[in-house]
């Protein structure tokens, strides 16, 4: 769905992996409940200081039912430092009328 609405807009976007996924899972208070595993951004990275969110971020309970699995959290928390290599991001193989789509994205 990102990439359908870049593409639809003329935009780029680029995929990120490489960033301390616990330290925002602590700030958006995910606990761990969910795992940030990506991101995606649409713009041109600047170097520019990078200030902490301004507001705590309460955690909301979407199923009010949770079972941590052991596995699940080990290799999360193992993987979450690796480096990624660099990619192209191959754009979308298929076509769609523009006009159509515009309304709904």
């Amino acid at each position: 769905m990102i990439a359908t609405s870049a593409d639809l807009h003329n935009q780029d976007i680029q995929l990120i992996f490489d960033f301390d996924k616990l330290d925002v899972n602590r700030l958006l208070g995910l606990k761990n409940k969910e795992l940030i595993t990506a991101g995606v951004i649409s713009v041109q990275i600047q170097d520019k200081p990078i200030r902490a969110l301004g507001l705590r971020v309460s955690f909301v309970w979407g199923t009010h039912y949770f079972e941590a699995d052991q596995f699940i959290q080990y290799r999360y928390q193992a993987t979450t430092l690796q480096q990624s290599p660099v990619q192209p991001l191959q754009h979308l193989q298929f076509n769609f009328d523009r006009d159509k789509f515009h309304p709904i994205v």
